[in-house]
């Protein structure tokens, strides 16, 4: 009840000591909260509002139970309920609220009721169930959320995926399955599904991709299947997926990529990550029949040798990371055609020299090329790098990491960075090693190097080859810090 004459929205006059500073601050928190939301929250809540909207975050709060929320016709934009003690969600847990955003990931649900989402048929868009303990897809409470586009179940003990499983859900674009202990997947899955995006990184399947149903799949744009142990790619697997623009295969255990495979994907694919296999050639043929591609990402592969129009048929490739590998040589013709790159990552190889014009182009500007940890061998033949760093000339903008690139050798110049030797230090006056060692070895392979090679051979090499170095002369010094 409200004093005579006074005004239902009437707001009490702060005392004079609340009205400045942290004083108001706490005041507002703990005597205006129920009007900036306008509804109770429990304890360990907190809500915030712009405009029409709601945001309610119950994160690690401590509820057992789905706090009971009364907000009227007021849509609630975000309701976080992560990290506390739920174990089911019961009959009309939600019903009443109107939900765009439901985040429930890392409690200890296991279960949910046939109704559990009652009321939020044409508002939830969002779901988070990650990390709690399904054991199957829980489709039969799924069916009523015929508005949800977002669906993660990452992360629980999901064994199996049956037909139909995710059937009802007509306008769902991003399902998340990544670390289940799925082991089959049935024919029909994702049938009556609109998927764009698909994650299944770190699953079970036991006979990799020979099994998996991609029919159902055709406006798919992306895909992430990492750390799955897949070996080979099934001939004819991709050619569903006319709509595949971005592939995640890191950490598998693939050892070429077969231009067959790929092929069908040449219209659409942007985006290629191979990271962490083990591939030991860059599979050049296969990049022949992918025009479109924008980015290619390698890291933490094999490969040892940087071949001439590597990657001359791509046209259109901006990004290129070829970081934590084994190179030691790239020829000067490596990057020939790459006219639109803007980033390369040659770090954490094994280079040891780089000819000048192996990262020529008539416009560098807006280039990023990254040569930090390697092995550097200051000597003449990388004096031009310090030279264009000294001149301050567009070229020089292109290594962004030029204070990290550290010499390895001459011993005098050991973990000295390249842009702080002096020009007079890049000397071949000293360097027994490149004249005696080196050479020979170069003289072997140069044909190899100026080669286009062959598509029959792309895959067949000799690991002796890489290793003659290696085995010769590890562990011998041909410096001398004269």
């Amino acid at each position: 009840m409200h004093k005579k004459g006074t005004p239902t929205n009437y707001t009490p006059m702060l005392p004079a000591s609340a009205r400045t500073g942290s004083l108001m601050s706490v005041y507002h928190r703990r005597h205006l909260k129920s009007d900036v939301c306008l509804g109770s929250l429990p304890a360990r809540c907190n809500c915030s509002r712009s405009g029409q909207y709601v945001s309610i975050t119950c994160f690690m709060a401590g509820l057992t139970t789905v706090p009971e929320l009364e907000f009227g016709p007021r849509v609630i934009k975000t309701l976080n309920l992560e990290q506390n003690e739920l174990r089911a969600l019961k009959m009309g847990s939600f019903f009443g609220m109107k939900i765009e955003r439901l985040l429930l990931s890392n409690n200890s649900i296991s279960s949910l009721n046939f109704l559990a989402f009652w009321g939020l048929e044409y508002n939830l868009a969002t779901l988070d169930l990650s990390y709690n303990l399904f054991t199957k897809v829980p489709s039969s409470p799924l069916r009523l959320l015929r508005h949800l586009r977002s669906l993660s179940l990452k992360a629980n003990r999901i064994t199996a995926l049956h037909d139909f499983d995710f059937g009802f859900l007509r306008n769902l674009e991003v399902l998340s399955l990544d670390r289940n202990p799925i082991a089959a997947i049935a024919q029909r899955t994702f049938h009556g599904t609109q998927l764009s995006l698909l994650i299944l990184n770190s699953i079970a399947l036991s006979d990799g991709l020979r099994s998996f149903p991609a029919h159902d799949l055709k406006l798919l744009k992306g895909l992430s299947l990492t750390e799955n142990g897949i070996s080979t790619l099934p001939v004819g697997w991709f050619d569903r997926l006319k709509s595949l623009r971005y592939l995640n295969l890191d950490d598998n255990e693939l050892h070429e990529l077969p231009v067959d495979i790929v092929s069908s994907l040449g219209a659409t694919l942007e985006t290629l990550e191979l990271n962490g296999n083990r591939l030991r050639r860059i599979p050049k043929v296969a990049l022949r029949a992918l025009p479109n591609l924008k980015t290619f990402e390698l890291r933490y592969n094999r490969i040892r040798k940087v071949y001439p129009r590597s990657f001359n048929c791509s046209g259109k490739l901006q990004t290129l990371d070829l970081s934590h590998n084994l190179i030691d040589k790239v020829s000067i013709w490596a990057f020939d055609g790459l006219d639109t790159i803007q980033r390369i990552d040659l770090r954490h190889n094994e280079l040891t020299t780089l000819d000048d014009r192996t990262l020529y182009w008539t416009d560098p500007s807006g280039r990023q090329i990254f040569l930090a940890h390697n092995p550097w061998l200051c000597n003449c033949l990388l004096k031009w790098i310090k030279r264009e760093h000294k001149r301050k000339t567009e070229l020089s903008t292109m290594f962004v990491d030029g204070s990290d690139m550290l010499c390895a050798r001459p011993h005098f110049l050991e973990d000295m960075s390249v842009t702080r030797v002096h020009l007079r230090d890049f000397t071949c006056d000293h360097d027994y090693y490149y004249y005696y060692v080196v050479s020979e070895s170069e003289a072997d392979d140069e044909e190899d190097m100026n080669d286009d090679g062959d598509v029959d051979d792309e895959y067949e090499f000799d690991d002796e080859d890489y290793y003659d170095i290696d085995k010769s002369y590890k562990g011998k010094d041909y410096y001398y810090d004269g």
